[in-house]
Parts: structure tokens; sequence; C-alpha cells
């Protein structure tokens, strides 16, 4: 895809974990899943394992140590952050959920919005670098470029340059 016919977008096929979001914890049902599609079982439930085998997903939630679910949309909002406290099966320094309980993460996520030549980026809502994030884009004096870039779904930023005015 290429956007503003100077700026053409590859997206990867192979995905990877490569700075997964946290969301929050969500109460999940059975009735109502927050994310739709679940994965066989695992002893090594972590939330990059769980990310890593959900990575053509936009999201991944791990569940009650050893559960891993995977969707492109969440179906509900997030609750309180103390529900989920089970730790995971596969390491337990971290946290998986708890009983019908969801931590939610994002596989669309970009690292810090990149350094640029002869001026700076700065993010321009929050600190959760995700999909669809705007970075703005500072140029120094004498210097002009396009006003502020997006994460892409393919965790890269849009590239810009700060090219010299005049």
């Amino acid at each position: 895809m290429c956007l503003y016919k100077l700026v053409c977008v590859f997206i990867l096929t192979t995905a990877t974990v490569k700075g997964i979001v946290y969301l929050g914890c969500y109460k999940d049902s059975r009735d109502k899943r927050v994310l739709s599609i679940k994965l066989p079982d695992s002893d090594k439930n972590t939330p990059e394992e769980c990310a890593r085998r959900c990575s053509q997903y936009r999201y991944a939630g791990v569940e009650f140590k050893r559960l891993c679910f995977c969707g492109d949309v969440l179906t509900q909002t997030n609750q309180l952050e103390t529900e989920c406290r089970e730790k995971c099966s596969g390491n337990r320094s971290e946290i998986c959920g708890d009983s019908w309980w969801i931590s939610v993460y994002t596989n669309w996520a970009c690292g810090p919005p990149p350094a640029i030549a002869n001026g700076n980026t700065t993010l321009h809502n929050g600190t959760n670098v995700r999909y669809g994030l705007i970075a703005d884009v500072h140029c120094s004096p004498g210097f002009i470029g396009k006003p502020n870039i997006t994460c892409f779904s393919n965790t890269s930023w849009e590239i810009t340059t700060c090219e010299q005015s005049g």
C-alpha cells in the first residue's frame, strides 16, 4: 500500500512479538468471550508466548495460568486490574489473568517513535505505542516535514524526514 505517493508500506508475512502492549484486565464469560479464538492450553503460557501464538491476530489474551485466546475484536471493556492476579504456568513472575478474567495484549505495537535527522518525534497522546497511534514531527529551524507520523499495523512507523527549506 502506498500513501501520498511517497511512502510505501509492505505488510510482513511473518509477525514477531516485538513489544506487545498490555491493554488491561477484562471480565470473561462462557457465553461471551472477550477474545473468540481459544488455542490449546500450554504449560509454557506467558503473555509473550501467547502473543507469539496469536501473531496473525490483533489481540492476545492470557487467562487462568494456561489459557491463551486470540482475536481481532474485543467484546468487553476492561475492568479492575486487581482481578487479574493468577501466575502464568510458563513464568510464575508474570500474570495470566485469573478464573474468568483475561489479561489482554495487542500484537500490533510499534516501538518508540523513530529518531530523525534535523528534528525529533514525540508521541501525540499517551504512552502505549499501538497501531494507529500518532507521533508529532518537530523539524529544526530551517527544515520542513510532515506534521505527524502513524504506527502501522505491521508494527513499523511511517517514514518521514525533515528537509531543508527553500
